[in-house]
């Protein structure tokens, strides 16, 4: 029995080290809290804090936008017997600033009382960010879009089918028709004009092209 409490201790160890995310473990009967060395790395705090400590240490670095959410959302969790929770909210580094972080932990219950919970926080700052600044790009693309009163269509090569926005209606007389096929969409263009547009399309589903139909060409 010892010989397998003690090799579970130290497979719990062996993962906490071969992962990058802060991996917590919460004794929620003294209330401490025991993090692994990926929180210093993480957050930049020092070594000294990879010990146990009062929850209020996590507690503290929470922002103060998402402290009552988080906390509200963690005990609800254990006060109704559940086992997991999850939240994304914003954590304080040593230097000050704050990262964004998806937090997850699964409570340890015996004989229905919860006595541990333990878990992993990830820093997702660098995800978040690109996901914002791609949310802006393509609001700047719809609203520069909607200035010029320019349509947009759209192919999908497995499918063969062209879907087109309701401008793009507009400009070529589609009444009602969001969605048509490829080769429908070909019957439209001047037979002068067919065969350079269906080169041109070929030409922007070649990985070399880069995506870019050269040159342009209007329907």
């Amino acid at each position: 029995m010892n010989t397998d409490l003690v090799t579970t201790s130290e497979l719990f160890e062996l993962l906490t080290k071969a992962t990058r995310d802060a991996v917590w473990n919460w004794n929620l009967e003294t209330n401490m809290i025991w993090w692994n060395e990926g929180y210093t790395t993480l957050f930049g705090y020092n070594t000294q804090s990879v010990v146990e400590n009062d929850i209020a240490s996590w507690v503290d670095h929470i922002h103060p936008d998402d402290k009552d959410r988080v906390l509200s959302s963690i005990h609800q969790v254990i006060d109704d017997g559940g086992a997991n929770w999850a939240d994304e909210y914003q954590f304080q580094r040593a230097d000050g600033r704050y990262a964004t972080v998806y937090d997850r932990g699964y409570v340890l219950y015996r004989d229905g009382k919860p006595l541990r919970m333990v878990g992993a926080m990830q820093d997702i700052t660098e995800r978040v960010a690109l996901q914002k600044a791609h949310e802006e790009s393509e609001e700047r693309l719809r609203f520069a879009l909607q200035s010029a009163r320019l349509g947009t269509w759209e192919l999908d090569p497995i499918q063969g089918i062209v879907s087109w926005d309701s401008r793009c209606q507009e400009l070529c007389g589609l009444t009602n028709s969001p969605s048509q096929s490829y080769a429908q969409t070909l019957d439209y263009i001047h037979p002068d004009d067919r065969s350079r547009v269906q080169e041109a399309v070929q030409w922007a589903l070649n990985p070399q092209s880069g995506g870019t139909m050269i040159p342009a060409f209007g329907l």
